[in-house]
């Protein structure tokens, strides 16, 4: 799962970063449940 890779290597993120799909749902995931994704 995208999320679980990224909460344990949130540098894996940037593989995604220019799938617009990805990034939309990851950012709403992110806005929903802050810390989850990693990011500071």
């Amino acid at each position: 799962m995208l999320f679980l890779q990224c909460s344990q290597n949130p540098m894996s993120i940037i593989k995604y970063q220019n799938d617009k799909e990805v990034m939309d749902v990851f950012n709403k995931i992110s806005e929903l449940f802050p810390g989850v994704t990693g990011a500071p």
